[in-house]
């Protein structure tokens, strides 16, 4: 039989447990706790931003630009490996018509163990391609070949966005056209056997190698019109800037540089006159034709002697610079008074 006494225990006990289970309601729990499960739905999209058909899902909302950590392989808070992303893309003309078989490459700009080098396609006949496998915590260049009738093209930087839309890129048409011509001198001599790129800078285009023959004479075939850079490997580099080829016109062009039977030697030394082994001295020349400007840079070193030389040169001026530890540099402007010149330079302290 339930007493006074029993029914009071019973109500006591029942109401802490009303107030300890409306405590639990009311407290929303620690903030870690939430954040815990903000990571893990932002880890879920970040490792399952690609559907199995290769269809791109959207970013999460306000999150269209995911940064996993700077790793090599990212991954999500639970260690798991995120799932590397994929980019598509369309190549076309002006026109809006898709090119088929355009070559497109894409590199990470840092090299990290464990990275493909490159990953290159081919865009299929309606000019669309797509590259998987791209962990997204990392910035690439992406190059498109240029082809025969079309410019290449380039992108760099740029990142991996999930959800991001398919890149249009349009290249540019290009006539190519046929080049002869012939490497001379100052004096409008020869130069046989020289070697020197061509790089057009007006379309994104391989550069090329050209070299003269024995009479001076060569041929640049199937290359764009447009504004050209031409130069030469070191350690003596010659540099011409400023050449326009145009398409509707033949050209056959006379490429001068600093070439011909000028001989520069000298010597350096100190106050006292003794002689500065490994002084360093360079040697350069500029000078305007028509329609471009030709450069050249020479450089070498003093012997044990002090003694230094420069052979087949051009007769115009040239500008001398030597340098040695310790010492403030010697700059001279030289002109020829022979077919070989002899100096001598003094450096100070």
């Amino acid at each position: 039989m339930l007493t006074i006494r029993h029914i009071t225990i019973v109500a006591l006990v029942v109401l802490a447990a009303a107030i300890y289970m409306a405590g639990r309601v009311r407290d929303p729990g620690p903030t870690h706790g939430s954040q815990s499960v903000l990571d893990e739905t932002a880890s879920v999209y970040a490792r399952d931003f690609t559907r199995k058909d290769g269809a791109d899902l959207p970013a999460p909302p306000g999150d269209e630009h995911i940064s996993p950590a700077p790793n090599p392989v990212a991954t999500d808070q639970s260690g798991d490996p995120v799932r590397p992303a994929s980019i598509r893309g369309w190549l076309g003309n002006e026109l809006g018509h898709g090119l088929s078989g355009i070559s497109v490459h894409i590199r990470p700009t840092l090299r990290l163990a464990g990275l493909k080098d490159v990953y290159s396609v081919t865009s299929d006949a309606r000019g669309e391609f797509q590259v998987d496998g791209l962990p997204t915590d990392m910035t690439y260049r992406l190059d498109v070949e240029a082809s025969q009738f079309h410019a290449g093209y380039t992108l760099d930087p740029f990142s991996v966005i999930p959800g991001k839309p398919v890149t249009k890129i349009i290249l540019k048409s290009i006539d190519l056209i046929d080049v002869d011509g012939m490497i001379v001198g100052t004096d409008n001599s020869p130069v046989a056997n020289f070697e020197i790129f061509v790089q057009n800078l007006t379309v994104d285009f391989p550069g090329r190698w050209i070299r003269s023959d024995a009479s001076g004479f060569f041929r640049l075939e199937s290359f764009p019109a447009g504004k050209l850079q031409l130069y030469t490997a070191p350690p003596d580099i010659f540099k011409i800037e400023e050449l326009v080829l145009r398409g509707n016109e033949y050209r056959n062009l006379r490429l001068a540089i600093d070439r011909g039977g000028y001989h520069l030697s000298g010597w350096v030394s100190d106050e006292n006159g003794v002689p500065l082994k490994q002084a360093s001295v360079t040697l350069n020349s500029e000078f305007r034709l028509d329609e471009y400007r030709s450069y050249s840079y020479r450089s070498t070193e003093t012997d044990s002697n002090g003694g230094f030389s420069f052979t087949r040169l051009g007769d115009q001026d040239h500008r001398l610079v030597v340098k040695a530890a310790g010492f403030r540099p010697e700059v001279q402007n030289h002109r020829f008074q022979s077919y070989s010149d002899t100096l001598r330079i003094q450096l100070r302290r």
